[in-house]
């Protein structure tokens, strides 16, 4: 029996995605990557709660200290979700080509794989609303944190939404394909607005000579 996700360490994790299974895979590594976004943003708001330059800011830091730890928890819960939405598709792929139950299994399968990284995407605009609150109101020696923590929203929006693609494209019933497909193109459009404005801006502050 494998060892969950949540009792792995960083090597166990690398190892087993880099092994011949199937799980973990790209939409794994989008959740994982998501919850290190959620993470840093927490960690810049951890460097800035009771100080007292902040102190006006002092409810909306509490507010979003609690919001990305349970943004960074629940990105670490889609890893899981992510193998689990996988399962049905496995399963209706080792069907006889020739059993009746085959194409409803298998279409049923993709619906559930490309669910779980359309979910995401919109986990990463949510996340990529509390990261834009921070610049101003956090520690400016973090500055550079929150641009990273943008920057990897935008990359795990990115990869949730090829792996919605990849199945959508196998599916026969297009309509609720084309439906899939228009919410993730949506939601990655946003995302990369949202985490390139905010990761440029802070880049061109920190490009600029200090006075």
């Amino acid at each position: 029996m494998s060892v969950p996700y949540p009792e792995l360490t960083l090597e166990d994790f690398v190892t087993r995605l880099g092994s011949d299974t199937p799980t973990p895979g790209g939409g794994s590594v989008a959740a994982l990557t998501l919850a290190l976004s959620a993470a840093l943003g927490r960690m810049v708001v951890m460097l800035s709660v009771g100080r007292p330059r902040f102190a006006e800011h002092e409810a909306g830091l509490l507010e979003r200290r609690e919001r990305l730890r349970e943004a960074a928890q629940d990105a670490l819960a889609a890893i899981a979700a992510d193998e689990a939405a996988f399962v049905p598709l496995t399963r209706a792929w080792k069907l006889p080509a020739d059993s009746p139950e085959r194409a409803a299994a298998v279409e049923a399968g993709l619906v559930s794989a490309a669910g779980a990284p359309l979910a995401l995407l919109a986990s990463c605009r949510k996340l990529l609303d509390e990261l834009d609150w921070l610049p101003g109101r956090t520690s400016r020696l973090a500055v550079s944190d929150i641009a990273c923590a943008a920057e990897l929203a935008g990359a795990a929006a990115a990869m949730a939404r090829v792996n919605v693609l990849v199945n959508t494209r196998l599916m026969t019933d297009r309509e609720t394909a084309e439906r899939m497909n228009r919410e993730a193109e949506a939601a990655l459009a946003a995302c990369r607005e949202s985490a390139g404005s905010l990761s440029s801006g802070i880049a061109a502050e920190l490009a600029r000579p200090r006075g």
